[in-house]
């Protein structure tokens, strides 16, 4: 996908994270819209998790966000 982990994010993000589960990995992601993300995901996380092997979609749950952070000052 093009992505560089501590690299800039594709338009719209505002923040993303993998964590390992008992059960896989848990991706939460931070967007401006929903919107922004469905597209993302239609052309780029769909595609590349074909490419690599992954045969279903990820569940994904929306939700509102209400506040978040940014990176704090030096870092």
């Amino acid at each position: 996908m093009g992505l560089t982990p501590g690299g800039p994010g594709p338009a719209g993000a505002l923040g993303h994270w993998v964590a390992a589960t008992d059960g896989g990995i848990l991706v939460p992601d931070l967007w401006q819209t929903k919107e922004l993300y469905d597209a993302f995901a239609k052309d780029q996380i769909g595609p590349f998790s074909a490419e690599v092997g992954i045969p279903a979609p990820p569940t994904v749950k929306y939700l509102d966000t209400h506040n978040y952070f940014t990176p704090g000052a030096g870092d």
